[in-house]
């Protein structure tokens, strides 16, 4: 099933103004009795749930932090292992707000682009040298283990987290 945030690739997440961009569709099928269940990324739930629906449990949480992916060429010539190594100009891509805020604040030099589309769609962006680097959620990646993607772990108490990040609702 296909959800508003997945069908729309161009805009950015912080310019759409319905707060359930990754979970209305599901709603409406979950309330309809088209399908049983729906998991979510915690921390894309709207604060106040549809009348009809109810949070029925919370997985054990995942990492919290944010992980850096660089682009495989810039590895490969052995100058660049983490964002502190990045020349300036160099594209950073994430999809939150909240990350691009806090990489420009931390990497002025640096270029941060909005990115959309799920991992095998950004990481195409990224091996095909549209972004020097990807900023994504450490845990997701864990997930669908791709840990030998991640390049870097950026730290928490630096770069802060998004709350219920890493949960599974």
């Amino acid at each position: 099933m296909k959800t508003l945030g997945d069908l729309d690739l161009k805009s950015s997440l912080s310019s759409f103004s319905n707060k359930g961009v990754f979970t209305k569709e599901l709603d409406a099928a979950l309330l309809l009795g088209e399908v049983d269940i729906a998991v979510h990324s915690m921390k894309d739930l709207p604060t106040t749930l549809e009348e009809g629906l109810a949070l029925c449990a919370v997985l054990e949480r995942g990492s919290i932090e944010d992980a850096v992916v660089l682009n495989s060429t810039l590895k490969e010539e052995g100058k660049v292992k983490s964002l502190d190594d990045l020349p300036k100009g160099a594209v950073i891509g994430t999809s939150a707000l909240r990350r691009r805020a806090i990489l420009s604040k931390h990497y002025p030099h640096l270029n941060v682009k909005d990115v959309r589309g799920n991992l095998q769609t950004r990481f195409k962006k990224l091996d095909s040298k549209q972004y020097d680097a990807l900023v994504l959620a450490r845990t997701g990646l864990e997930r669908l283990k791709m840990h030998d993607r991640i390049d870097q772990i950026l730290d928490s108490s630096k770069f802060g987290y998004a709350v219920s990040q890493g949960a599974l609702a």
